[in-house]
């Protein structure tokens, strides 16, 4: 009996824990992106200017545009429930603001490279504006929060001295904690 006292009072320790565990996952996934009034206008201008800039590679769909040259392959990657467009604000500001080159998950989409904001003249509104459409399209069943124009400014300041586009490998390298 005293051998079984304490093994079962490790076995009910540990399913409390494992209970726990499940409920927090749990809750964590149920929670919603509330967005304001504010928010949806900001969204509304980001379909707009993601529609003018970003769409023609990236898809109207999110899941990136056939290649007519290059059958099978699209030209540019899905945005679509992109652990990169879902993931941290800083990297996916710097990829838009510098652009990005190189492989992207095992494919190569050259010759198209993308061009960085900051090189087309995007100001930080407009830059947040079309992360806050891409993070938060329902229909792509994108659910990430804003980027505020202050972020991307905090990015941009971070970076005023970079002139050419990132590639995921260096990302990887300057944010090890965050891929």
């Amino acid at each position: 009996m005293k051998i079984r006292l304490p093994l079962l009072i490790i076995t009910l320790i540990a399913s409390i824990i494992t209970v726990t565990a499940v409920v927090s996952a749990a809750e964590e996934k149920e929670k919603k992106i509330v967005l304001t009034e504010a928010d949806k206008k900001i969204i509304a201008t980001g379909k707009v200017n993601y529609n003018a800039y970003c769409f023609v590679c990236h898809g109207a769909d999110g899941k990136g545009t056939a290649n007519p040259a290059t059958p099978g392959k699209t030209m540019g990657p899905a945005l679509a429930n992109s652990k990169r467009v879902l993931g941290d604000k800083d990297i996916i500001i710097r990829i838009v603001m510098h652009g990005v080159t190189g492989p992207i998950d095992g494919v190569d989409y050259a010759p198209q490279v993308m061009i960085g904001a900051k090189l087309l003249g995007y100001d930080d509104e407009k830059i947040a504006g079309i992360l806050s459409y891409i993070r938060n399209n329902k229909d792509w069943k994108n659910e990430a929060g804003m980027i505020s124009k202050e972020e991307v400014a905090k990015v941009r300041a971070a970076d005023k001295d970079r002139a050419t586009a990132w590639t995921l490998e260096e990302l990887e390298k300057k944010f090890p904690e965050k891929k």
